[in-house]
């Protein structure tokens, strides 16, 4: 658990180098770097103590050009075994939703997504990577 704590906290630091490099003008309570902790804490709950990566995945599973929907799936692996196991969030929409949230910092033409994979590292770093279609 102190482990997980002090990646934690580590993730919130890096957070908010994020939410600076993306937003000049923003701060430690700005909502990127709130978003992301939101994210980290509901996944942290169903994450065992030697944990390497946890990942949210959201996948887009309709679009009729009015509306979006969105599938998620969340995993982990641990530092012994190097195949993704499912993960129990606290919420099963509330990671998937803060990803989504993501979106008011990209470019108007840079939201339509079509998979967003966001991976968080026990050492604190993180990576947010979205796949287009073609």
């Amino acid at each position: 658990m102190k482990r997980a704590l002090a990646c934690l906290a580590m993730l919130f630091t890096s957070c908010f180098v994020l939410a600076q490099a993306q937003s000049p003008g923003s701060t430690p309570g700005d909502p990127g770097t709130k978003t992301l902790e939101e994210i980290f804490a509901c996944l942290a709950t169903g994450l065992p103590k030697d944990w390497r990566t946890a990942t949210v995945e959201v996948v887009e599973v309709a679009n009729d050009g009015k509306a979006r929907e969105f599938e998620a799936r969340y995993t982990y692996t641990r530092a012994s075994e190097p195949q993704p196991r499912r993960l129990k969030p606290c919420d099963e929409t509330l990671p998937a939703k803060g990803v989504h949230a993501f979106n008011q910092f990209l470019e108007p033409e840079k939201r339509r997504w079509i998979r967003a994979l966001l991976t968080c590292h026990s050492d604190g770093k993180f990576e947010l990577k979205y796949d287009y279609d073609q």
